[in-house]
């Protein structure tokens, strides 16, 4: 927390902003602090070490992560989970959104044991491109079309 303090005194704001980044102001305040940015961003990581992210819930286990990236280390790959569900956590975190809607609505599997899983329904969603925004790409993805994530077209004035 030192050495953020510090970049922010010598200049470091609205640094996600690549323009307007202040690299040189981060570089002294760690240098201020004694400490090597490198250590913390390019050394390599134990397996359980915790991670400065973990705070953040993507729904999906730190074991799964774990074992995907194992296997990612072998050059392995799973199959798309929408015809196979692997268990990664995610669907635990929609479990109560999944249990107002009819079986089938996620494409995905069934909660609980012994479920039979869902189908997969894939179903196209056409593109909106507005045509006021980006002229070259509208041409791309066709006519207009009149609603989108259900809700309609703004008027055109």
């Amino acid at each position: 927390s030192d050495v953020v303090e510090r970049a922010w005194q010598l200049g470091a704001k609205f640094d996600g902003w690549q323009d307007i980044r202040s690299y040189d102001a981060w570089m002294q305040a760690f240098a201020e602090q004694g400490l090597d940015p490198e250590w913390y961003a390019r050394r390599e990581r134990k397996i359980d070490e915790v991670l400065p992210w973990e705070h953040i819930n993507a729904g999906i286990s730190k074991e799964f992560l774990t074992l995907d990236y194992m296997n990612s280390l072998k050059g392995a790959v799973v199959d798309d989970c929408r015809e196979h569900c692997f268990s990664c956590g995610i669907l635990g975190l929609f479990k109560h959104d999944r249990r107002n809607v009819p079986d089938g609505a996620w494409g995905c599997p069934a909660l609980g044991r012994g479920k039979q899983r869902q189908p997969v329904d894939i179903t196209p969603v056409p593109l909106y491109v507005n045509p006021d925004m980006a002229p070259e790409l509208a041409p791309q993805y066709g006519p207009r079309v009149p609603q989108r994530a259900g809700l309609h077209e703004p008027a055109r004035s």
